[in-house]
Protein backbone atom coordinates (compact mmCIF):
# COMPACT_ATOMS: atom_id res chain seq x y z
CA UNK A 1 0.00 0.00 0.00
CA UNK A 2 2.66 2.53 0.97
CA UNK A 3 5.17 0.77 -1.21
CA UNK A 4 6.82 3.07 -3.67
CA UNK A 5 6.35 6.18 -1.51
CA UNK A 6 9.53 8.21 -1.81
CA UNK A 7 11.59 8.74 1.36
CA UNK A 8 11.84 12.49 0.66
CA UNK A 9 8.05 12.65 0.75
CA UNK A 10 7.75 10.73 4.02
CA UNK A 11 10.62 12.38 5.94
CA UNK A 12 8.87 15.76 6.47
CA UNK A 13 5.84 13.87 7.76
CA UNK A 14 7.67 12.25 10.69
CA UNK A 15 5.72 13.14 13.82
CA UNK A 16 2.37 13.58 12.10
CA UNK A 17 -0.57 11.73 13.58
CA UNK A 18 -2.12 8.95 11.54
CA UNK A 19 -5.11 11.16 10.74
CA UNK A 20 -2.83 13.53 8.82
CA UNK A 21 -0.19 11.05 7.65
CA UNK A 22 -2.47 8.68 5.73
CA UNK A 23 -4.03 11.36 3.51
CA UNK A 24 -0.68 13.08 2.94
CA UNK A 25 1.42 10.00 2.19
CA UNK A 26 -1.00 7.54 0.67
CA UNK A 27 -4.14 9.45 -0.18
CA UNK A 28 -6.13 7.37 2.33
CA UNK A 29 -8.62 9.25 4.49
CA UNK A 30 -8.44 8.24 8.16
CA UNK A 31 -12.21 7.77 8.39
CA UNK A 32 -12.46 5.58 5.27
CA UNK A 33 -12.79 1.81 5.59
CA UNK A 34 -9.14 1.20 4.69
CA UNK A 35 -8.07 4.11 6.92
CA UNK A 36 -9.91 2.61 9.88
CA UNK A 37 -8.40 -0.81 9.15
CA UNK A 38 -4.90 0.66 9.03
CA UNK A 39 -5.51 2.58 12.24
CA UNK A 40 -6.73 -0.55 14.03
CA UNK A 41 -3.71 -2.51 12.77
CA UNK A 42 -1.30 0.26 13.81
CA UNK A 43 -2.84 0.38 17.31
CA UNK A 44 -2.68 -3.43 17.56
CA UNK A 45 1.03 -3.42 16.73
CA UNK A 46 1.74 -0.61 19.18
CA UNK A 47 -0.31 -2.26 21.93
CA UNK A 48 1.33 -5.67 21.57
CA UNK A 49 4.90 -4.73 20.66
CA UNK A 50 5.67 -1.36 22.28
CA UNK A 51 3.16 -0.57 25.04
CA UNK A 52 4.25 -3.36 27.42
CA UNK A 53 7.78 -1.97 27.60
CA UNK A 54 6.87 1.72 27.55
CA UNK A 55 8.42 3.58 30.48
CA UNK A 56 8.82 7.25 31.34
CA UNK A 57 12.05 8.86 30.24
CA UNK A 58 14.59 9.98 32.81
CA UNK A 59 13.51 13.13 34.63
CA UNK A 60 10.05 13.15 33.01
CA UNK A 61 8.25 13.56 36.35
CA UNK A 62 10.51 16.45 37.33
CA UNK A 63 10.00 18.10 33.95
CA UNK A 64 6.21 17.92 34.18
CA UNK A 65 6.15 19.05 37.79
CA UNK A 66 8.43 22.00 37.02
CA UNK A 67 5.90 23.21 34.44
CA UNK A 68 2.80 22.84 36.60
CA UNK A 69 1.43 24.81 39.51
CA UNK A 70 -1.39 23.93 41.88
CA UNK A 71 -4.36 26.17 41.11
CA UNK A 72 -6.63 24.81 43.81
CA UNK A 73 -8.36 21.83 45.29
CA UNK A 74 -11.81 20.48 44.57
CA UNK A 75 -14.28 19.64 47.34
CA UNK A 76 -13.34 15.97 47.08
CA UNK A 77 -9.65 16.77 47.64
CA UNK A 78 -8.46 16.38 44.05
CA UNK A 79 -5.83 18.89 42.98
CA UNK A 80 -6.40 21.21 40.03
CA UNK A 81 -3.20 21.82 38.04
CA UNK A 82 -2.29 24.32 35.37
CA UNK A 83 0.79 25.27 33.39
CA UNK A 84 2.87 27.81 35.33
CA UNK A 85 2.79 30.19 32.36
CA UNK A 86 -0.99 30.35 32.63
CA UNK A 87 -0.83 31.16 36.34
CA UNK A 88 1.35 34.25 36.10
CA UNK A 89 -0.27 37.50 37.00
CA UNK A 90 0.56 40.64 35.08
Amino acid sequence: MLRGVIFDVIWPMVGMGGDKLLPSAAGVEADSTIGEQLSARRWGIFRSKFLPSLRPTNWSRELVESRRAIVGRLDDGRVVWSDRNLCRSS
